[in-house]
């Protein structure tokens, strides 16, 4: 990922990314719950389309109560007409949604670039492994910087 040096309007310094923008990260927010990913199809949370080319420079995730049963999640990508849950996994190993309540976890991101490597028109979101119980809620943070 190039990012470029430019001069702001006020004289100060700043990032452009390589199509001149502002090089400002992006932050996407997805939050779970086991009241809402209750079984089957709301196992998967399909978040945002990029409307641009991005890269993906961490994740972290917390569970404000965990989870009775375990279980764990995957964070993905998918291009459009492809299903999330068959995308490409943007970390080295699952969220565990049973973990210590209100701890932040950073995950470990994969080290081939380009499953960080999000194309414009593509999607991120969730996978969790299997119904949360009747307890759980948390949220993933996904830092994403302009390609």
């Amino acid at each position: 990922m190039a990012i470029n040096l430019k001069q702001n309007a006020d004289m100060s310094g700043g990032l452009a990314g390589t199509d001149g923008d502002d090089g400002a990260f992006v932050v996407v927010t997805l939050p779970w719950s086991a009241i809402t990913n209750t079984s089957g199809a709301f196992l998967t949370v399909s978040g945002p389309v990029m409307q641009r080319r991005m890269i993906v420079k961490a994740i972290q995730y917390v569970n404000d109560t965990a989870a009775t049963n375990a279980v764990t999640a995957t964070i993905k990508k998918a291009p459009s007409a492809t299903a999330l849950g068959s995308g490409t996994t943007l970390h080295a190993s699952t969220a565990n949604l049973q973990a210590t309540a209100a701890t932040p976890v950073t995950m470990t991101l994969s080290t081939t670039a380009s499953d960080l490597d999000i194309a414009a028109g593509s999607r991120i979101g969730f996978v969790i492994s299997a119904t949360p119980g009747a307890a759980g809620v948390g949220s993933f943070t996904v830092t994403l910087a302009p390609a």
